[in-house]
């Protein structure tokens, strides 16, 4: 019996697994981002999901900006929801300055 050709056989099973990749995309200064830099980001969310990955978005607020993290939540809720069609994702997370949101493509 040969010992390489066992070892090939074993990888290439290994191999043929897919693994799931989580890519952060940050938004740093969210409240005054412009909407070209979130067209952006967006499309880049977007080409992350179509490769069947998850995508971490990271709304960052600093500085003054803290006090209205409502309106900050508010905002990233409105940019999430342009993804409807293609991810599904779980209710914001506030975490300091920042709001967390994993987003996952649709299976189907």
């Amino acid at each position: 019996m040969d010992y390489g050709k066992v070892k090939y056989e074993e990888n290439k099973k290994r191999s043929k697994k897919k693994q799931t990749v989580t890519k952060e995309i940050h938004l740093r200064n969210g409240l005054g981002i412009d909407v070209h830099d979130l067209q952006t980001k967006h499309r880049q969310i977007k080409k992350f999901i179509d490769k069947k990955n998850k995508v971490k978005y990271i709304f960052s607020v600093r500085g003054r900006q803290r006090r209205d993290m409502e309106e900050a939540l508010k905002r990233c809720n409105e940019y999430i929801s342009e993804f409807d069609e293609i991810a599904t994702w779980n209710p914001p997370k506030v975490a300091g300055g920042s709001i967390v949101v994993i987003l996952s493509p649709k299976s189907g």
